[in-house]
């Protein structure tokens, strides 16, 4: 056997027959990102958790050695008549499950499939993700004469307040819907593998998958992609999938390609004309209207979080964001520009020496400006719900916030910013002398997993290394909103090109 499909594997090859064909010959290596290691980190926490669930659980899968020994040692220990099982393995013609939990009570058979997320997906908007997962070891299981009774979907409680830890967990029976997809298990999966036991790469056309979702996007397009990557029509949000393949049929994949007759809803067509225009246009009026409702100083803010599959502190939920840094630049309105920073250095909750930090840094008035304000403004309200002692003073923060992407999203047309006016492309497109490229923490992302390894070092020397990083990082998101507020003020003033 060249190799084992594994139910990640099976995964991918329902998305990408060619991304998992040029994985299993190592034509294509997979790229560990910041965001894949911290969710591995916060994966291996909450698998810790489960186990600890069934206390009398054994583990099977590499601890007993070779993948042989391994299933070996899984049929030996089903012999029992009552026995909770923590990775049994099992394989069917080059399909591999090693079973998150499996419990044998008498003669029935109940396969757990952990998942660390709060909202299962088990539905079709969610492509049924965590029930092909499920179905896929099923299907292995039953063809190795293990067939499960039962299927269970078990995943984190969002609802859960710790450490309440017996409501940590939330189970759901997913049998039926399982059981609905064996017979596509059975046809496709022996299918991916020959397909990878072959010498010729499958053909896939490129698309929206490729992109889309974010946390789905694939790693190999520079190596997949011919053509360019960038504003392609596979950028278009909401474009509909029969004038994707019209597009494709007329080789267009260019969005400044898109003909003028091809029939697009107006807020895309306004989109490519953008694009295709190359237009640079910021509406002074409106701009200078949202600008006089700011109230001096103006406080410049910025959260970084972590939020944790299973939570580490009181008071807070599975996979809650929460604060453990801001930045803030304040805005005085005869210029002058103070800031101020927190940075919580250890374990304990970072919270409540924030909220004393804020007590001492922020003005009892003026506009507190943040880009994107649902992320700032809901952990301003989390935190007034689960420190009530706080709750004025905070909300009297969430209640003056005003968010700067509105600027950006209302008030300029720009070719540059059609498909995104996220900070990281407005920031550059704007103010090019900003960057975040000679930073060591250069996204949001790399900021939670320095932060989560800091605050486990002990040698102070490189604590104070990473701390370093990790502030320059949060400043530089406040000054650089400073610098764009700066910049609209000094725009409209001017002539309408941004």
């Amino acid at each position: 056997m060249d190799f084992y499909l594994t139910k990640t594997d099976y995964q991918t090859a329902r998305r990408c027959l060619k991304r998992l064909w040029n994985e299993k010959k190592g034509n294509w290596i997979p790229e560990q990102t910041v965001s894949n290691k911290k969710n591995a980190f916060e994966g291996n926490r909450f698998n810790d958790a489960v186990h600890a669930k069934y206390p009398n659980g054994v583990m099977v899968g590499w601890k007993h050695g070779s993948l042989e020994v391994a299933i070996v040692k899984t049929q030996e220990l089903l012999e029992a008549k009552d026995i909770v099982l923590f990775e049994a393995t099992f394989e069917f013609e080059g399909l591999l499950c090693m079973a998150d939990v499996l419990i044998k009570n008498g003669n029935n058979l109940t396969l757990i499939e952990a998942k660390s997320s709060n909202n299962p997906k088990i539905t079709k908007k969610d492509d049924f993700e965590h029930v092909y997962d499920a179905a896929f070891q099923t299907y292995v299981m039953t063809k190795c004469g293990y067939k499960p009774n039962k299927i269970e979907l078990l995943h984190a409680n969002g609802d859960c307040i710790w450490p309440d830890i017996e409501q940590l967990f939330l189970l759901e029976d997913i049998t039926e819907l399982v059981e609905e997809r064996l017979g596509e298990i059975e046809i496709t999966a022996p299918q991916f593998v020959g397909h990878c036991n072959s010498d010729k790469e499958p053909t896939m056309a490129i698309g929206k998958f490729c992109k889309k979702p974010a946390d789905k996007k694939c790693p190999h397009i520079n190596n997949c992609w011919s053509l360019p990557i960038n504003k392609t029509i596979h950028d278009l949000p909401r474009l509909r999938a029969d004038i994707t393949e019209l597009l494709r049929s007329i080789d267009v994949h260019m969005i400044e390609d898109i003909p003028a007759d091809i029939e697009l809803s107006d807020s895309l067509r306004h989109k490519v004309n953008l694009i295709q225009n190359e237009t640079e246009y910021l509406d002074k009026e409106k701009a200078t209207d949202m600008l006089s409702r700011l109230e001096y100083p103006l406080h410049f803010f910025d959260f970084e979080t972590y939020n944790p599959a299973v939570p580490m502190w009181e008071k807070s939920r599975p996979w809650q964001q929460v604060p453990f840094q801001y930045s803030l630049h304040i805005l005085h309105e005869n210029g002058e520009v103070e800031h101020f920073e927190f940075l919580q250095m250890d374990a304990p909750d970072p919270r409540p020496a924030m909220i004393d930090a804020m007590k001492a840094h922020f003005k009892s008035q003026g506009t507190v400006v943040v880009y994107y304000k649902p992320f700032e403004k809901s952990r301003l309200k989390e935190m007034a719900t689960d420190f009530p002692e706080h709750t004025d003073f905070l909300m009297s923060i969430h209640d003056r916030v005003w968010d700067q992407m509105d600027i950006f999203s209302q008030c300029v047309e720009d070719h540059r910013l059609a498909l995104s006016v996220s900070i990281k492309v407005v920031l550059p497109t704007y103010i090019p002398e900003l960057s975040y490229s000679d930073l060591d923490v250069q996204k949001g992302d790399q900021a939670q997993l320095e932060w989560r390894k800091m605050i486990d070092i002990k040698w102070q020397p490189t604590k104070e290394k990473l701390a370093d990083a990790l502030k320059a990082y949060c400043e530089l998101d406040t000054w650089a909103m400073v610098k764009l507020h700066q910049y609209v003020e000094e725009q409209t003033t001017t002539g309408n090109k941004v």
